[in-house]
């Protein structure tokens, strides 16, 4: 990775799940299985991926249970850290990360995916960032109490945005230092966010719906709005974002062949679904390129700048990545294409890690 870099680089991911197999596998951050997982610290070292947005999902099946499951994901977070201190550092700072890295460490910066995991109450978000969280992401694809999510559950109330309280909590993730994260959000979330936020908001993970029209990715208009704010959007590995997966799963759940299957759902994402569900995707359903995600980078690049784009893998959080990436150790793929772009060193840098750490610090 390192002959890859431009000088003094620091490379950050903006997301990964990597505390859910932690936590419900009892995984090690020190060795993961190979299979199916992404993100160890033998790895990243073999990556190069310095710096992670380590995030607590909180799968809405733990409502009521979302504070405390987050506790336990973050709470996770810090014992790995004490378990490998010369290996793994908590980090909250900028200028933490880069003394981090400086020492031969991971820097690991805690997050939460899911706001509903504030139950409704300001004291538990500063609760939260007491422990050292630097981002929250405002909903999931389920709404909460007080934002709507791009992909509303059944019972889900529809709140129009934000409700006055949402607004509050923009207000006070702003004091805290908690950055605002808008991947998930519903369009009129994102609408509220961008009349009330004062300081610059992120999308960590999610692409630009004009490459690929999906619901998880972002209008034009939302882009200019991030990088008019001083914002930036972490660039996705998943699959389903980087092509046109939705439309052509929407194709075979018209078939006879999935109406055929023992329970059809009729989920965008099968692999939340039913076993048969999923395998008949992952048989009929190409997996995106590396070329496709540079689609993506490319796009944002071109439309909003350098400074405006960045990393936000979703390691461990999906089981669909581009062919040829199966875990952090294959980021130098990544970095070695992007380098091949002709952009300037800086906008190297920046894209890789430094945008990140702008807004970190």
């Amino acid at each position: 990775m390192t002959d890859n870099l431009p000088p003094d680089a620091i490379v950050v991911d903006g997301h990964a799940d990597t505390l859910l197999g932690i936590v419900d596998k009892g995984h090690r951050i020190d060795k993961a299985p190979d299979d199916g997982f992404h993100i160890d610290l033998p790895r990243m070292a073999k990556g190069g991926l310095h710096a992670e947005i380590f995030t607590a999902f909180v799968d809405p099946e733990f409502i009521p249970g979302a504070r405390e499951r987050a506790h336990r994901l973050i709470d996770a977070l810090h014992t790995q850290a004490h378990d490998f201190p010369d290996r793994l550092s908590l980090t909250t700072t900028a200028d933490a990360v880069r003394e981090a890295v400086a020492r031969g460490k991971v820097a690991a910066i805690p997050a939460i995916e899911g706001g509903h995991a504030i139950e409704d109450s300001l004291d538990n978000l500063r609760e939260f960032a007491g422990k050292g969280i630097r981002l929250m992401t405002l909903t999931w694809n389920n709404s909460n109490g007080w934002a709507d999510g791009c992909w509303p559950h059944k019972g889900d109330i529809s709140h129009g945005g934000l409700t006055d309280f949402g607004k509050r909590v923009i207000g006070e993730m702003e004091k805290l230092n908690v950055l605002v994260d808008v991947s998930h959000a519903s369009p009129e979330t994102f609408r509220d966010v961008a009349a009330v936020a004062t300081r610059p908001f992120v999308a960590s993970h999610s692409g630009a719906a004009s490459v690929t029209p999906h619901f998880r990715n972002l209008t034009d208009d939302q882009l200019d709005v991030i990088a008019r704010v001083g914002g930036i959007v972490g660039v996705p590995f998943v699959s389903a974002f980087l092509t046109d997966e939705l439309g052509e799963w929407n194709r075979i759940m018209e078939s006879e062949r999935y109406k055929s299957l023992t329970r059809p759902t009729y989920y965008p994402f099968p692999h939340h679904a039913e076993p048969d569900e999923e395998d008949l995707y992952e048989e009929v359903i190409p997996y995106a390129t590396l070329d496709d995600f540079f689609r993506h980078l490319d796009y944002m690049v071109n439309r909003i700048g350098w400074q405006h784009v960045a990393l936000g893998t979703d390691f461990d959080g999906t089981r669909r990545m581009p062919s040829g990436i199966r875990d952090v150790a294959d980021m130098p793929k990544v970095t070695g294409a992007l380098r091949a772009r002709g952009l300037s060193e800086e906008a190297v840098r920046g894209i890789l890690g430094e945008n990140w750490l702008r807004l970190l610090g």
